[in-house]
């Protein structure tokens, strides 16, 4: 008995069947779908062909590698826009910063952040220094610059002097 049971058992996993599924809507107009069939109305019988060992051809392979070709040079060409784009605003605001009249500012500022007297900015921005026996007629609000300060600005102003004299001596 148990040898009749094994070899019904292996011929019905072995042999190739059609699964069925029924289809139907019910009284709400709901679809359902179930492998039991239902008591209460007539449902649609849908095959479905049994699952092959065989694996499914790999088709869009060659569309995946294209695609991701497209997307890798699409990336390259942006980041090379990118990079001129970055290169073109570099060179523009360095032209801007070695004009004339930027430089002579910057020099002027430089000149006047690296006397020993105190230096302040005058109510309209302007930096001024107040040296002692010199007569500044101006009688407006004064915000003095601290040492701290001080030292960022020679900083960055020796910076821009440098450029200037750096974009002076280029042909």
């Amino acid at each position: 008995m148990r040898i009749c049971l094994g070899v019904a058992a292996a011929m019905l996993f072995s042999a190739p069947a059609l699964a069925e599924v029924y289809k139907w809507v019910d009284e709400h107009g709901v679809v359902h779908f179930s492998d039991k069939m239902p008591q209460s109305t007539q449902p649609e019988t849908i095959e479905i062909p049994p699952e092959t060992e065989q694996a499914p051809a790999n088709i869009g392979a060659d569309v995946y590698d294209e695609a991701i070709k497209e997307t890798r040079a699409w990336r390259d060409q942006h980041a090379a826009e990118r990079q001129q784009s970055r290169d073109e605003r570099e060179a523009r605001q360095k032209s801007e910063l070695t004009s004339a009249d930027n430089c002579a500012r910057a020099i002027h500022r430089l000149n006047i952040l690296k006397t020993p007297c105190p230096v302040f900015y005058d109510g309209a921005g302007y930096l001024r220094d107040q040296c002692p026996g010199l007569y500044l007629a101006y009688a407006g609000e004064r915000t003095y610059v601290d040492d701290d300060e001080r030292a960022e600005l020679i900083e960055h102003y020796s910076r821009i002097v440098a450029m200037c004299r750096q974009a002076n001596r280029e042909p």
